[in-house]
């Protein structure tokens, strides 16, 4: 279980720099059709059942309260 747990982790972890690196570039280029693809698709899987799954596994959770991604869940 333990190596699930961590490719979790990872998945989720890459997920929120992803999610980040395209909100920064769209606070510099509102317009960058690749960061407004990536970002839609990053709060498309967070909202997923996929993603619900892996919150059962891991407590994905604290990773995105702690990078203010997810603040009221």
């Amino acid at each position: 279980m333990r190596a699930y747990r961590l490719l979790v982790a990872g998945i989720t972890v890459r997920a929120v720099e992803d999610y980040k690196k395209a909100l920064k570039q769209l606070e510099s280029n509102p317009a960058y059709e690749d960061a407004i693809k990536t970002k839609k698709e990053i709060e498309a899987f967070f909202e997923s059942d996929w993603f619900k799954f892996l919150c059962e596994i891991n407590d994905v959770s604290r990773i995105l309260k702690k990078e203010n991604i997810l603040n009221d869940k």
